[in-house]
């Protein structure tokens, strides 16, 4: 599959996922629209990168403390 393509999927994906987090706490999404792109950009680079270098092993560990560094630094949020 092309990097571009697979880009796609998972930028959807991120998006998808960090919306629903967004979702189940009860957070506005409008106010956080530009953070949570910026985001789902930031996750689709990392988990492309994983993926095109065949470090599937990475998968586990680095995009869970991606994703909490980016609900931390750029969403602000406490957990």
């Amino acid at each position: 599959m092309p990097w571009f393509q697979l880009g796609l999927y998972y930028f959807a994906a991120w998006l998808c996922l960090l919306s629903l987090g967004f979702v189940l706490f009860r957070f506005p999404l409008r106010p956080y629209a530009v953070q949570l792109v910026l985001s789902a950009l930031l996750l689709t680079y990392i988990s492309v990168l994983i993926r095109q270098y065949d470090k599937i092993y990475l998968v586990a560990t680095v995009q869970p403390i991606c994703a909490i560094l980016c609900y931390r630094l750029i969403f602000r949020l406490r957990l």
